[in-house]
C-alpha cells in the first residue's frame, strides 16, 4: 500500500513541476512582451485564421489585440505567410 502512495505522490509532483515550468515560461513571455512590446516574430507556414495562430502560440485572444497588415483583425481573419502580423497586449487604464 505504501508503494501506491509513493507512486501517486511522484505522479502529482511530476505534474506540479511540469505545470510550474509552463507557468514560468508564460510569465517570461508576457514579461518580455511588456518590456519590449514584441512577443516574437512568427511566420505561419500555411494559411490559417488569427484564432488558429493564437492557439499555436498558446495565447488567449482576450488578452491581445491583433493587427494583420496594419488593420485590426478578429479571430476569424484569415492570414497567410505573406501577411504582416502584430500581436499587442491589451492596455487599460488612464484617468
Amino acid at each position: 500500500m505504501r508503494d501506491n502512495y509513493k507512486y501517486e505522490i511522484e505522479y502529482y509532483i511530476g505534474n506540479l513541476i511540469t505545470y510550474t515550468k509552463e507557468l514560468l515560461s508564460k510569465i517570461k513571455q508576457i514579461s518580455e512582451l511588456l518590456e519590449t512590446g514584441i512577443y516574437e516574430s512568427y511566420v505561419p507556414d500555411k494559411p490559417m485564421t488569427v484564432s488558429n495562430l493564437l492557439k499555436e502560440l498558446d495565447l488567449e485572444d482576450k488578452y491581445f489585440g491583433i493587427l494583420v497588415n496594419g488593420k485590426k483583425a478578429d479571430p476569424n481573419t484569415k492570414i497567410s505567410p505573406d501577411d504582416e502580423i502584430v500581436i499587442l497586449p491589451h492596455i487599460a487604464g488612464g484617468a
